[in-house]
């Protein structure tokens, strides 16, 4: 039976990983190997030809580097980018992050093989000035929140939208983050997790503020296909100017009229400038205009000092 089979292929396991301590190979490299045991054996791994068949794109996606354990995809996404090469459009996909981290210094959760996990490449030309180039790439920051979202929506996840500056919630529970970091003023690496089949237990403290497209729409959902479909969103919104994508990022707005609190350590970590304000409107250049309560002034907030979470 499937379960005989899977105590089996656990026990052989513990004893590759016991003889491979025994005979002195970093514990590192022993918990690698027992993640890629346990990505074949839990869920199929990502299939490149059915993701490849589904993109529209000219660059992005048409180099993809597939790994089933990593340290961290924005980590190998740096190291490729040190040496020079084109690497623009280029996806760096891992099922497993041993070191894998979200915004503020947060770390990134995920099951083995059934979530989304990458980091790709995106540059401008070197011609460009520096402020143009700077704000290409604010501009990235917010096309792939909205490329996020309808990439969930366009499988089932109706009512995913988007939390400022960058997460993606659905119905209060968050179903995806990013970070976007640069190397110069022409190089981004944006690091993407998405919950796609992930089975959270209800026993799971994460299950009350997470939640996946498999849990929302009742069913497996094709990693494949979610890429697939990011990739072609991304190439379509960076193509537009900035009050468009603004524009398509507000009609996926949670977010707009409520009331949130302002974080300016994390959003587990009270500080005294902490503060309860009513989301009033977006900046031209995507940050998020709040009026504190009991003033009458606007304050506008910048996604790399604050976190906000919904009160």
């Amino acid at each position: 039976t499937w379960e005989y089979n899977k105590m089996v292929d656990e026990k052989r396991t513990a004893q590759i990983i016991i003889a491979a301590a025994a005979a002195g190979v970093a514990a590192y490299a022993a918990y690698k190997l027992f993640c890629q045991k346990s990505c074949r054996r839990s869920n199929p791994t990502f299939d490149t030809g059915a993701f490849a068949s589904q993109l529209k794109t000219e660059k992005l996606g048409r180099k993809l580097e597939y790994h089933e354990v990593v340290d961290s995809t924005m980590l190998l996404a740096k190291k490729a980018a040190a040496k020079g090469a084109d690497l623009h459009g280029s996806i760096f996909l891992a099922e497993h992050q041993t070191a894998g981290k979200g915004r503020r210094g947060r770390s990134w959760q995920s099951s083995n093989a059934s979530n989304l996990m990458f980091t790709f490449v995106w540059t401008v030309s070197k011609s460009l000035p520096q402020k143009e180039a700077m704000e290409e790439m604010l501009k990235l920051n917010f096309c792939i929140s909205v490329a996020t979202a309808f990439s969930c929506r366009h499988v089932g996840a109706k009512h995913a939208s988007v939390k400022w500056p960058n997460d993606v919630w659905h119905e209060g529970k968050k179903l995806s983050g990013m970070l976007v970091d640069l190397e110069g003023m022409h190089i981004a690496l944006a690091g993407v997790g998405i919950n796609v089949n992930w089975d959270i237990p209800a026993s799971d403290p994460l299950s009350a503020t997470a939640t996946s497209l498999s849990a929302i729409v009742g069913g497996p959902v094709s990693r494949e296909t979610v890429l697939a479909h990011f990739c072609n969103e991304i190439e379509r919104l960076m193509a537009l100017p900035m009050p468009s994508v603004m524009q398509e990022y507000r009609s996926l707005d949670m977010i707009m009229g409520k009331r949130v609190r302002v974080h300016h350590s994390s959003r587990e970590t009270a500080a005294p400038e902490d503060y309860d304000a009513v989301a009033a409107d977006f900046a031209d250049d995507g940050g998020l205009v709040v009026q504190p309560d009991g003033s009458t002034r606007t304050v506008v907030l910048r996604g790399e000092e604050v976190s906000i979470r919904p009160v």
